[in-house]
């Protein structure tokens, strides 16, 4: 099964862009799109899909995407930490730090943080 197909498999919910995409060639992000680029890339670099970012794993992997998402739904889709709790089955607590510390991780060009985020930088669209 490819990305693609398992993607649009999981997320149902966004089938009209995946056939957008289906359509395209060479896909550029943009503020409506990232989340379907964001897992593209979290399953083919890391073997990750959102059902990995749910469940309690602390492998620093799994640990770092599920922060930089969390990040990037509050810089991009402006989400309340709640609602982001609400979708990764997380206190809001929970999202504070971790978006919080992916900020201070990015302030301070953590190594081992910035050879993650790198492959996601490109779908910060927030301000």
């Amino acid at each position: 099964m490819t990305t693609l197909e398992e993607i649009k498999k999981k997320y149902s919910e966004l089938g009209e862009l995946i056939a957008v995409l289906e359509k395209e060639s060479t896909i550029y992000a943009t503020s409506n799109n990232w989340r379907v680029l964001f897992f593209e890339i979290a399953i083919s670099t890391y073997g990750i899909s959102m059902n990995d970012l749910k469940q309690k794993n602390r492998s620093e992997t799994i640990v770092m995407v599920r922060q930089i998402f969390m990040f990037l739904l509050r810089q991009n889709d402006r989400l309340y930490y709640a609602e982001i709790g609400r979708m990764l089955q997380k206190d809001h607590s929970t999202v504070m730090w971790c978006v919080n510390k992916s900020i201070e991780y990015i302030q301070v060009n953590d190594y081992r943080f910035m050879r993650v985020y790198d492959n996601f930088k490109h779908l910060n669209f927030g301000k």
